[in-house]
């Protein structure tokens, strides 16, 4: 077996490379620390951003949700008159119906109208009653009135 020996200055020159090498690495390290250090804020920074901008949009859907409703609870107090403003208006073609003075298409309105209101079914009735009771009193005074010319 033999054993080598190096010399001084070897050795020194060794020493030196490894040292350099170490250095080398020490700063290529540091930068890479650096450049993770920079990376690392750089999305803290973007997470920022991004929970402001999920803030900002889950406000900006709450208000235009908020706008919706009122806009729609708007719209159904709007058709709830129209509703009743539409329901008068047929209301008040009743008698005319009775009398069959209503066009075509407005007597056809209303008989869609009357499939679902109660109160011009039951005005009607009345109406229809009121005519047979007419009709038949007058039948009645007719009749009665022939007799009395046949009579004579």
């Amino acid at each position: 077996m033999t054993t080598a020996y190096l010399e001084d200055d070897e050795i020194q020159r060794i020493a030196s490379a490894v040292a350099d090498e170490l250095e080398n690495r020490g700063a290529a390290m540091a930068a890479l620390d650096q450049r993770v250090k920079e990376q690392a804020e750089r999305i803290a920074e973007l997470e920022d951003k991004l929970s402001a901008a999920e803030a900002w949009g889950h406000n900006e859907v709450q208000r235009a949700n908020t706008t919706a409703d009122h806009v729609i609870a708007e719209y159904d107090q709007r058709i709830v008159v129209l509703e009743a403003l539409v329901t008068e208006l047929r209301c008040g073609d009743l008698h005319r119906y009775f009398d069959r003075e209503l066009l075509e298409d407005r007597r056809a309105a209303f008989d869609l109208h009357l499939a679902s209101c109660g109160s011009c079914q039951h005005e009607l009735a009345g109406l229809m009653q009121e005519t047979v009771a007419a009709s038949g009193a007058s039948a009645t005074k007719n009749a009665t009135a022939t007799r009395r010319t046949r009579k004579r």
